[in-house]
């Protein structure tokens, strides 16, 4: 029998939503490992615990996270939050700090985004970042950052980010590029997703991966 296709997500509504209870967070937990490190082989991501098929740490507390679903189907997982909002942020928020943003109120960061295969789209992304840009906004940030290879740098380029030329390394030894995405001149109700989107330099309407 061969196998089957997976059926992508273009055409159904994606939701991203915040996670409010621990079980959805260990829901979250499981499937970051299950997509990072059964499908994608990452093995090295701090907090990941083979025993317990998780990858967790602090800033589950700290920051915001957020569920990706489709009918229902969680597909994936992406963790947003301003960089004062822990007094034990990430090693590698210093790099960020070192490119000399005065206020950390208004810098924010996005991490620890997970995908189900079927899921992977450049219009799943901008779902995605739509609503945490939106929500970093109403928290008062100017400034978000992301770190990524080079190969997916390109693809958060198509999302608005620009690259710094700061780099940090992950614990695989492979060095990850810091990007920023500036939401300042973005800080005005929108009418239609097309002008925040354009507001952002998002290209729009959005196309398929």
């Amino acid at each position: 029998m061969a196998p089957r296709k997976l059926s992508p997500l273009s055409n159904k509504a994606i939701h991203v939503r915040p996670v409010t209870t621990d079980r959805e967070l260990k829901r979250i937990q499981q499937i970051r490992y299950q997509i990072c490190v059964v499908e994608c082989g990452q093995t090295y991501l701090e907090g990941t615990c083979h025993h317990s098929k998780t990858i967790a740490d602090h800033l589950d507390q700290d920051l915001n996270v957020f569920g990706v679903s489709c009918d229902d189907e969680l597909v994936g997982t992406v963790r947003w939050g301003l960089l004062h909002w822990s007094a034990r942020p990430h090693r590698h928020t210093k790099k960020i700090s070192d490119l000399g943003f005065g206020n950390s109120a208004q810098l924010g960061v996005t991490d620890r985004l997970a995908l189900a295969p079927k899921a992977r789209s450049l219009k799943t992304l901008r779902r995605i970042y739509e609503v945490v840009a939106m929500t970093a906004l109403d928290a008062g940030s100017r400034y978000e950052f992301c770190w990524a290879s080079s190969k997916l740098a390109a693809l958060y380029a198509l999302l608005g980010y620009r690259r710094t030329g700061a780099q940090v390394i992950n614990r695989a030894g492979k060095p990850l590029e810091v990007l920023q995405l500036d939401l300042h001149q973005s800080q005005k109700p929108h009418s239609d997703h097309a002008t925040f989107y354009r507001d952002l330099g998002f290209p729009f309407p959005p196309r398929a991966a």
